[in-house]
């Protein structure tokens, strides 16, 4: 709870000076993300801080682009795969009012 609220505290000083934060969980493969779902279950973890915040968040299980990335050591992008992922997360923050296309 106390390093939400320094999260929190930080996220406003950021947006009250004209910046936007975006919080973004980058995949996991299967294995890797068992463990981390006993360990921090996202309705404990990530769907309780984002709800504390002003600011945007985008979490790759949500989003069938960003789910499929290969990632050969569990949780580092393939990079062959760096292109797709910034295409592809690019998009969601354009399509989530979260960036504008410059």
């Amino acid at each position: 709870d106390d390093r939400f609220a320094e999260i929190v505290e930080l996220v406003d000083v950021i947006q009250g000076r004209g910046g936007r934060v975006v919080f973004v969980r980058f995949p996991s493969a299967k294995r890797i993300r068992e463990i981390e779902d006993i360990m921090y279950p996202r309705d404990a973890y990530w769907d309780r801080f984002v709800a504390l915040t002003d600011s945007g968040s985008i979490h790759y299980a949500d989003y069938p682009a960003l789910e499929a990335i290969d990632l050969p050591d569990g949780v580092h992008i393939d990079a062959s795969q760096r292109a797709p992922f910034t295409q592809a997360l690019a998009r969601i923050l354009v399509a989530g009012g979260h960036a504008t296309r410059p």
